[in-house]
């Protein structure tokens, strides 16, 4: 990407953060490292029903200009907190598919010991980012997470089966 995107993407980023500010949020503001090498925002969330510290990690996802030069690509992502009993992992995986038909944006997924939950929300590359929609996006994002997380934490600690939490979201 060109120096001028990664600058309009940063400064998208400051903007979010700036939202986050006016609406009360304490984020916070990670630099590139060697580990991350873009930008990122960080925003603690409530912690878990087991009272865990969860986040959500908000960056733009680096493209060529070329590639897709009318949107930019915020990712909304955070790891779900899971305490993995032995045996559990196949019903988790097959949980997620039946959890994931059912949100209205994002997805969770495996990968290697941790299951994620991942959003990537377009935002026009002519224009800021506007508060109130991306705040709704953030706010929805969240909703969905609360939904299922408890749920897929219960499956991967036995402490329920696939088959009781896919009763209980068929209703």
């Amino acid at each position: 990407m060109l120096d001028g995107g990664n600058a309009r993407l940063k400064d998208q980023l400051g903007l979010l953060r700036q939202y986050f500010d006016e609406a009360g949020l304490e984020a916070h503001w990670v630099e590139p490292s060697q580990d991350i090498p873009i930008p990122v925002v960080l925003l603690p969330l409530m912690k878990d029903h087991r009272q865990r510290d969860r986040f959500l990690h908000f960056s733009f996802v680096p493209l060529d200009e070329e590639d897709l030069e009318a949107i930019d690509l915020l990712q909304i992502y955070t790891t779900v907190p899971v305490e993995w009993a032995e045996g559990t992992r196949e019903q988790v995986e097959k949980l997620l598919p039946a959890i994931n038909g059912s949100l209205a944006i994002g997805h969770f997924n495996v990968t290697g010991d941790e299951v994620t939950y991942r959003y990537v929300y377009s935002v026009p590359a002519n224009r800021e980012l506007q508060s109130t929609e991306a705040l709704s996006v953030i706010r929805l994002f969240e909703m969905m997470l609360n939904m299922f997380a408890e749920a897929v934490d219960d499956v991967a600690s036995g402490r329920s089966s696939y088959a009781q939490v896919m009763s209980d979201i068929s209703g």
